[in-house]
């Protein structure tokens, strides 16, 4: 994926990325452009000058589309044309949906223009918890209901690309999370590239493959979700960083009763509520993270700097608090936050007294926000073992 965005004053955005990486975050501060950039990507800006490539090799200038369209089909490079069309898909946080005709009727329409790549409605209505909405009026629906409605007709409609500007922004986490999950693997099973614009930074560094920091119109960093969280981690600019770990799932055995799902992190076990799977095969996956394959599969879990405490002593196997995850690491790193300055004194006096603390484990990094006072009482430097424990995810 590659792309040049430029909007008069308000785009400037160069990105490479590999053409493996199926579905794509963008991340950034509140006005910093990431629904310009989609909008401008998906052909909806008019004075913006756009040259992308989704899928293969060389760019092509894209037409410009009516403010108004859902769905904008766009001439770009791919691997298997000279001068293939592109069917962009783009879902707001607004759902858009028409109000002269139901649900069914809504979806009814899409499907009258599908792609070749279009979902089974069945599939669709499933997939976004949206059966039972079939025959509701739309303006009867709820938030959260319209921005499942609106991905389901898109789905239905066979985008190549799929684009969503925070489209799931009125659900609770956990309906959000299963139709992410469902997403993710309906995307890389038909090839559909997805693009998700989201403020939940925990969605979007447990579904991406990789991500776009934007700041002020211009593309930061770019890269796997490891490095760029990595580095805006390391720029001191995000107050609560979020980190990723990934190891292999146990399956579920007699011996373990409990509804949690265990990941093997180099020899320690961690213990989470659901992982999301890191493999490229997604078939055999479960809710809960298991997989009916005999064959060992690879997941991964988001870990807050505000949830994890650092404890000094590395005796990581002696169960002695009610916190289930240790995990043995090495302080790299102890930085304070940039500081965003107020008119209140005494906030940013509080922000002064916290620290992050960045911890390694092998190749993985994990972050600790913990008070000054903890580290000057734990004498916390780099290159120090210590073990970081956090809760169930």
């Amino acid at each position: 994926m590659e792309f040049n965005v430029s909007l008069v004053n308000r785009i400037s955005a160069k990105a490479v990325l590999p053409d493996s990486m199926q579905v794509v975050g963008i991340t950034g501060p509140s006005g910093a452009g990431k629904s310009s950039l989609l909008r401008a990507l998906a052909g909806f800006e008019p004075e913006a000058t756009v040259s992308v490539n989704w899928f293969g090799e060389g760019a092509k200038s894209i037409a410009n589309a009516k403010a108004g369209s859902a769905t904008k089909t766009v001439n770009a490079i791919n691997k298997n044309s000279a001068l293939a069309p592109v069917r962009v898909g783009l879902v707001f946080q607004q759902p858009m949906l028409f109000p002269h005709v139901n649900v069914k009727g809504n979806l009814a329409l899409a499907q009258r223009h599908a792609g070749s790549k279009a979902l089974a409605l069945e599939h669709a209505l499933a997939g976004c918890e949206c059966e039972h909405l079939l025959h509701k009026s739309i303006d009867s629906l709820s938030g959260g209901e319209a921005q499942r409605v609106a991905l389901a007709r898109a789905l239905v409609n066979g985008p190549d690309v799929l684009m969503l500007d925070e489209s799931l922004s009125a659900l609770d986490a956990t309906l959000r999370s299963k139709i992410l999950r469902f997403l993710v693997k309906t995307c890389g099973r038909l090839n559909i590239k997805l693009i998700m614009v989201s403020h939940d930074v925990q969605d979007l560094a447990l579904f991406c493959d990789g991500l776009i920091a934007i700041v002020d119109g211009v593309v930061d960093v770019t890269g796997s979700v490891a490095y760029v969280m990595a580095k805006i981690a390391s720029q001191g600019s995000v107050e609560n960083p979020c980190a990723i770990l990934e190891g292999e799932i146990i399956r579920n055995s007699d011996d373990f009763p409990h509804p949690f799902t265990r990941l093997n992190v180099s020899g320690n076990i961690l213990y989470a509520k659901a992982t999301v799977q890191s493999d490229n095969e997604q078939n055999n996956y479960t809710e809960h993270g298991l997989n009916s394959n005999p064959r060992q599969v690879r997941g991964k879990i988001a870990v807050f700097a505000s949830e994890v405490s650092i404890d000094t002593n590395t005796q990581v196997n002696v169960p002695s608090s009610s916190i289930l995850n240790a995990l043995p690491c090495e302080v790299v790193k102890i930085y304070h936050p940039k500081i965003l300055q107020s008119n209140n004194p005494q906030s940013n006096s509080q922000q002064l007294q916290t620290a992050i603390v960045i911890l390694t484990h092998g190749d993985q990094t994990l972050y600790a926000r913990v008070s000054t006072l903890s580290i000057e009482r734990l004498k916390l430097e780099p290159g120090l073992s210590v073990v970081a424990r956090f809760k169930l995810q």
